[in-house]
């Protein structure tokens, strides 16, 4: 589900979508604004929080060093974010997820309530910090041309994409990570205190859990939309953090409606092909990235700034289908996705068996 909001996200957001003229149109358009827009990303930073924590503990009851194993990986994936970000596109999100895992081994050992008051220090604070540490040391920001860009995508050769991509990626890295990134690292230890706390069993036991969450999270989400249409727009450190608790909100009700759905076995069944994609997440995201670009930069098919609202959720649903398709291939022959299976062996140094081995009784 993460993965669905945030390709069709993506591209209402960078590969120009044309302006709405039919009602459709319209309402999309409120939807990516009102109903995506972030949602997704911070949905996904919270599982990949609950996803790292369970790496860091695996790691511990098997008696291996907790810091080096996870560090590796961590550097791994890092690796393979800027290689995503530099030469295929900008948006990457990989590098930021790698560097916040880095710093969630810090948090590791908080006993489980600590974690919460940690995720609203980092969420609260490090933002003011750096924004007068940058005052302070008049820091100048680099300058970037997004009309320029969209220009390069929208006409330029694959060299020449290829270039302005890096420098966006660049630009965007030094520009904005020192102010958006501490919010996901909140998101990550957060979803470290989910782990600790079980919360994940705990709602999947008894569903009225998930009905007093999904009602809490819906009034959360309300008041602080509200806030925020209301807050004068020059209170900008307000109306950040505000931003912030109602994006939040939105995707505490996505993932509590989910998990609901999920609680009716007639549904879980249905969605059971949900579960393939899941276990490739990194393959997934990185060919949504290789389709996309090849659809919509002029070296490929030279969709940007042709296609409505309509369009991309059209393209969205056709290619998500697709991946789902594959992914259920794939893995009844293999144990990982091939981007999986690439992060796991550079990681233990080894090349690790992947393909599945049939029954013994088929085997003989």
């Amino acid at each position: 589900m993460c993965l669905f909001g945030v390709l069709w996200s993506n591209l209402n957001d960078w590969y120009m979508t044309s302006d709405p003229v039919t009602p459709l149109d319209h309402a999309l358009r409120w939807t990516q604004d009102w109903l995506l827009e972030s949602r997704f990303y911070s949905m996904l930073g919270f599982l990949f929080g609950i996803g790292f924590a369970i790496q860091l503990t695996r790691a511990a009851d098997r008696g291996r060093d907790v810091a080096a194993l996870f560090l590796r990986r961590m550097t791994i994936l890092l690796v393979l974010g800027v290689v995503h970000g530099l030469l295929i596109w900008f948006g990457d999100i990989l590098h930021t997820y790698a560097l916040l895992g880095i710093a969630l081994v810090l948090f590791r050992r908080l006993s489980p309530r600590k974690p919460v008051i940690a995720a609203a220090t980092v969420w609260l604070l490090l933002p003011f910090l750096f924004t007068h540490i940058a005052t302070a040391l008049h820091w100048s920001w680099p300058s970037f041309s997004y009309e320029h860009a969209t220009w390069v995508y929208s006409h330029g050769t694959w060299p020449q994409t290829v270039t302005e991509g890096a420098k966006q990626f660049l630009f965007m890295f030094w520009r904005w990570s020192l102010f958006t990134d501490p919010s996901f690292l909140a998101l990550f230890i957060l979803g470290l205190w989910a782990l600790k706390v079980d919360l994940i069993t705990r709602l999947t036991r008894r569903r009225a859990f998930v009905l007093y969450g999904l009602s809490g999270a819906l009034v959360c989400w309300a008041a602080a939309q509200y806030l925020v249409l209301k807050i004068n727009p020059s209170r900008s450190s307000i109306l950040f953090f505000l931003d912030d608790a109602a994006t939040w909100a939105n995707s505490a009700v996505y993932a509590l409606a989910f998990a609901l759905l999920m609680s009716f076995p007639v549904v879980a069944k249905r969605l059971q092909p949900l579960a393939a994609l899941g276990r490739m997440t990194l393959t997934t995201y990185l060919v949504q990235s290789l389709v996309c670009i090849t659809l919509f930069y002029h070296w490929g098919f030279g969709l940007m700034g042709k296609a409505n609202y309509t369009g991309m959720l059209l393209v969205t649903v056709v290619l998500f289908s697709l991946q789902i398709i594959f992914s259920m291939w794939w893995l009844k022959r293999f144990r990982f996705g091939p981007v999986e299976w690439l992060w796991r062996s550079l990681a233990y140094g080894k090349k690790l068996p992947n393909r599945v081995s049939p029954p013994a009784s088929l085997a003989h």
